[in-house]
């Protein structure tokens, strides 16, 4: 992971630039307010790795600024920003809704083209479904059929 050549977390979080993409992988497990697993669990400490929203905002505004050279941004995180399954009545619920308060308004301010999650085994994609100005939202899981 290449993680100390863009100032990131060990593997937790890190960016690097490919063709005309610059890729953003980011931790949405720690490390962010309310996140899930800030403290130690049976497997592993997690959390506490640094100020990553900080870390966020400025690899995205250096990205940003370089979209001559790079024209497209992709950020990708495990667990889902918008969920058809984790939301009731269009309303966040889960993990879902800090992950929102979180990440939203810097995905939407540095105008991330495409965002992709893992969590939620089920294929969401949503295109400027929520603010405008937002990319394609891709979440994608193995199918349910086991």
């Amino acid at each position: 992971m290449p993680y100390e050549e863009s100032g990131g977390a060990l593997n937790m979080w890190h960016s690097f630039d490919h063709g005309p993409i610059h890729f953003t992988s980011v931790s949405s497990e720690s490390d962010y307010p309310d996140a899930p697993a800030n403290v130690f669990t049976a497997w592993t400490d997690n959390g506490n790795f640094g100020d990553q929203l900080s870390w966020i905002e400025a690899d995205l505004k250096k990205a940003d600024a370089n979209r001559a050279n790079v024209p497209w941004i992709f950020v990708d995180m495990h667990r889902p920003i918008y969920s058809v399954l984790n939301s009731e009545n269009d309303v966040p619920i889960d993990h879902t809704s800090k992950i929102q308060a979180a990440f939203e308004d810097l995905l939407l301010k540095y105008k991330v083209d495409v965002v992709l999650t893992m969590k939620i085994w089920v294929l969401d994609v949503e295109g400027e479904s929520h603010d405008a100005g937002m990319g394609v939202y891709f979440e994608l899981g193995p199918d349910r059929s086991r």
